[in-house]
């Protein structure tokens, strides 16, 4: 997360490094758009649970109470990627059909922190809930509904947000935003795992379930809040299904009478 405060710092070094142009946008120039980075830092939480979980699951598993084989633990492990895998195209793509943005992505927010909390399980819940092979089968599963949720959200929110703030489009950003959510994954990928087996080793599985599910919670909550704007039906979705039925002539160029006409048609 500290990369976030030394981007600004080094953005405010160099006025203009990161001042984005609509016919070329780099990376770093898409950093400079207003809450990119809010929306990254997102990205990043998300699959950062994985990367801090993940080398502790069979040091976790094989011990008493749970007892499990390596091969047990690896299928639980398949659990959480299958649930993922299964969920986006069976739920997730058709829940927003029905619903919006803000809508699924609050819900993957609250099953990913509910399925964090049950993997410890969490020392909020003290002795309710045993130590299982039932428990963790179950906490991964949600761990990979929540995940399968909320990611395909983030590049839709991250389209809206260039959008709405620099005027442009998929076609001027899609390379860079794939790009950034790389970076972002592996970054979460070399810093997660050293923090999750520090914890581990201070305060035990619960303890680091209940951390991280509490930070997440704090988190994921004034992420929805900030970015709740962006998951608003836009009017120009409207807009683009009556274009694309030859009800409407293309809309005139946005932002300023940019040289580069951005239509609806064009985000969608």
């Amino acid at each position: 997360m500290l990369i976030v405060p030394g981007f600004y710092l080094i953005e405010a070094s160099f006025p203009g490094l990161a001042s984005p142009n609509v016919d070329s946008v780099s990376l770093w120039e898409l950093l400079g758009v207003k809450d990119v980075m809010v929306m990254m830092s997102g990205f990043v939480a998300t699959v950062a649970v994985t990367y801090s979980f993940e080398p502790l699951y069979e040091l976790v598993l094989t011990a008493h109470p749970y007892d499990l084989s390596v091969s047990q633990v690896g299928l639980a492990f398949l659990v959480l990627v299958g649930s993922m895998v299964l969920s986006v195209p069976l739920i997730a793509g058709w829940l927003y059909t029905v619903t919006n943005a803000n809508f699924q992505q609050g819900l993957g927010f609250v099953i990913h922190v509910v399925g964090i909390l049950l993997q410890g399980p969490s020392l909020i819940f003290g002795s309710s809930i045993p130590k299982s092979a039932t428990q963790i089968f179950v906490a991964m599963s949600l761990t990979g509904l929540g995940t399968a949720f909320a990611l395909p959200m983030q590049s839709y929110f991250m389209l809206r947000i260039v959008w709405e703030n620099a005027g442009v489009t998929k076609e001027d950003v899609g390379g860079s935003i794939a790009s950034g959510q790389l970076f972002f994954g592996m970054l979460a990928g070399v810093v997660a795992p050293p923090i999750g087996g520090a914890l581990y080793r201070a305060i035990g599985f619960p303890g680091l379930t209940t951390v991280y599910g509490l930070f997440f919670a704090a988190m994921y909550a004034t992420l929805f809040v900030r970015l709740f704007p962006y998951g608003k039906t836009p009017p120009w979705v409207a807009q683009a299904e009556e274009q694309r039925a030859g009800t409407l002539h293309p809309r005139e160029p946005e932002h300023g009478g940019k040289d580069k006409q951005l239509t609806a048609a064009s985000f969608l």
